[in-house]
């Protein structure tokens, strides 16, 4: 799970912005979603947060700096270097990275800053309420580096030598954190760091497609008609049928789906609404359609690529609510709303709630959800926490600045935080000239 999430100098972002999932003390809407920090008291986790602010104002871009991170982790090195350009001084400081997030029932706090391609400085510290305790430290420009002793027992100096070597001679562009953990070295702690950011943080843009839709259908077929149909969209289900197409590249979907080791399923990337089932020998292609009925008793079946923008947005945001297997993720979406009525945006997150609701009774981590949007009608107090809204801003001087709308201590949770934001007295709206 996400705690807390920090970037500097990057793009549009010049000075220091910090995101928070830390709930506040005193707000007592969908308390029964919230996660406690193991070990911390009386500190919980939000299981969603909302980002508000005009166009141009840079709520994308603190998705796309979540995005980096994961990229860097995922490479083992650094991501482009895109620094704040509109001030003399930004394109010579770092851009800095620095997430905590709590895994395992343990929090830790990850960080790094790059140049161009060099890393500056990176840190990885594991947190508890009283103290703090570094795993490493490595120092580049300095040329200084350093990792905890006492996580190795007496008889693994050899070990410990081969880690305190590894972080020393880490190329510049290299992460020492992937560096180590793929070498197996303290494998228990590092390897569940970098799963995280492989598995758990998910980052959904305004234009991307879930290129496992067809699977995620096939597995959840019941529960996608449900949502569809509570959605309104007129569907009556959704069904698989054979196909004899030779679609673009099918032939070598085929050729790979030929030499899987067993039976199985393969889903083409550019066909969300195609699969390929391997039983033995045999290829089977199926396609799912959404099966209409009219005059009556009268069938028909359309395409998935026929149906409505806002149609297809839901079923591709469906998996966020259906695939939850105890393994808590962490989904980024910019432009939650997108083709979406209200209604609809507003049905998704209080199913998430539900859902993050009964975890919290099971007593298993719960799922978060963190979106951009502009949709000011899910500005409500029996919907969102006043410490789940963020506001973005654009400056003057055209730099963002990310604005927790707890700050304004004279909007009291009970009252229109709607109305007090789109009246400008919380900022992050579009400052019109006509």
């Amino acid at each position: 799970m996400l705690v807390n999430f920090t970037l500097t100098n990057f793009r549009c972002f010049r000075d220091e912005a910090r995101f928070s999932m830390v709930a506040g003390p005193r707000f007592k809407t969908h308390c029964n979603a919230l996660t406690p920090i193991p070990g911390w008291r009386s500190k919980s986790l939000l299981p969603l947060a909302a980002l508000y602010g005009g166009n141009a104002s840079g709520k994308s871009t603190l998705v796309e700096a979540l995005k980096r991170m994961r990229t860097a982790v995922i490479d083992g090195e650094v991501p482009a270097y895109t620094p704040f350009e509109l001030d003399e001084s930004s394109p010579s400081r770092p851009t800095r990275f620095s997430v905590v997030i709590l895994v395992d029932s343990h929090l830790w706090e990850y960080s790094f800053s790059y140049c161009e391609r060099k890393v500056c400085h990176e840190k990885l510290v594991r947190c508890t309420e009283r103290s703090s305790a570094t795993i490493f430290e490595r120092d580049v420009i300095n040329q200084s580096s350093s990792i905890s002793r006492s996580l190795f027992a007496k008889k693994d100096e050899a070990q410990y030598a081969l880690a305190d070597g590894i972080i020393s001679t880490t190329p510049p562009h290299k992460l020492s954190l992937v560096d180590i953990a793929q070498r197996g070295i303290l494998d228990h702690l590092l390897r569940p760091i970098v799963n995280w950011f492989v598995s758990s943080l998910c980052i959904i843009s305004a234009s991307s497609r879930n290129v496992n839709l067809g699977l995620n259908i096939l597995q959840h077929t019941d529960d996608f008609t449900r949502e569809l149909a509570a959605a309104d969209t007129g569907m009556e289900e959704l069904v698989f049928h054979d196909v004899q197409e030779e679609a673009p590249g099918m032939t070598i979907h085929k050729s790979v789906a030929s030499r899987m080791k067993g039976d199985g399923i393969l889903q083409p990337v550019h066909d969300p609404s195609l699969l390929i089932i391997k039983e033995g020998d045999a290829l089977h292609l199926k396609r799912c359609y959404s099966k209409y009925r009219f005059g009556g008793d009268r069938e028909a079946f359309f395409n998935l690529s026929q149906e409505s923008d806002g149609t297809r947005r839901l079923m591709h945001l469906l998996p966020i609510l259906l695939e939850r297997d105890n393994s808590p993720r962490v989904f980024v979406i910019d432009e939650l709303d997108r083709s979406l009525h209200t209604e609809l945006s507003r049905h998704l997150i209080e199913r998430h709630l539900d859902i993050c609701a009964s975890e919290r009774e099971r007593e298993l981590f719960s799922t978060q959800l963190i979106f951009t949007t502009h949709d000011v009608m899910l500005m409500d107090p029996s919907l969102l926490r006043k410490d789940e809204l963020w506001g973005v801003e654009r400056r003057t001087d055209h730099s963002s600045v990310l604005i927790p709308f707890l700050i304004y201590k004279d909007i009291r949770s009970d009252t229109a935080v709607r109305k007090s934001y789109m009246e400008g007295r919380m900022g992050a709206v579009p400052q019109l000239l006509f």
